[in-house]
């Protein structure tokens, strides 16, 4: 698990909505380390960043339409919602997972709760923060003993709660993302279920 930090941490940013240059920069200097051809991840980190280094503000601009149009508010619905209880629910956002999760975080040592701009606890970002918080464990741990529960929460929460919707959402992404940044995050996400899939 600890191999996949570096992805979730990239994943986890790029999930956040674009507000500033400095943050697609950070985002697509972070994918061009990624180098995976089966992804196509060089072809599409080089893209991204000569759009960036042409045009800055026309790059992050595209970015923040391209993430409002897939994850936040499109006429007819958005293509991917990026809550855990939209798929695990049949579509009710905030459903009964809430309690289970903030209760899961607090075990692995995180506390989410209710702040102005948060996103809710079944938000993938979040969730994908939780797995990299877990991952650290792991790697900062100095006996094996210390090791045994995020590798516990890690199993309870992927066999649980993100191996149940995360493929979707995955899968999703790639059919309807439009812009190399987003194409790119499908292929990281997918690579992550397979590698969970392979490892349970």
């Amino acid at each position: 698990m600890e191999e996949l930090e570096p992805l979730l941490d990239w994943s986890k940013r790029a999930m956040l909505y674009p507000d500033t240059l400095t943050s697609i920069q950070e985002t697509v200097r972070g994918a061009c380390c990624f180098n995976r051809p089966e992804w196509d991840a060089p072809q599409q980190a080089g893209e991204m960043a000569h759009c960036l280094d042409t045009s800055p503000e026309g790059f992050l601009q595209e970015q923040q339409v391209e993430y409002t149009r897939l994850f936040v508010s499109r006429f007819g619905g958005i293509p991917v919602p990026p809550y855990a209880s939209w798929y695990l629910h049949q579509g009710l956002l905030m459903g009964p997972s809430l309690d289970w999760l903030t209760s899961v975080y607090a075990r692995g040592g995180l506390s989410w709760s209710p702040r102005q701009g948060a996103e809710t606890p079944d938000h993938i970002a979040v969730e994908l923060e939780f797995l990299q918080h877990l991952a650290r464990q792991c790697s900062q741990a100095a006996d094996p003993s210390a090791r045994e529960m995020p590798q516990l929460l890690w199993s309870i929460f992927w066999e649980e709660h993100l191996g149940c919707w995360l493929p979707n959402f995955a899968e999703r992404l790639a059919k309807n993302a439009r812009t190399p940044l987003f194409r790119l995050l499908a292929d990281v996400l997918m690579n992550i279920c397979q590698k969970e899939i392979r490892h349970g």
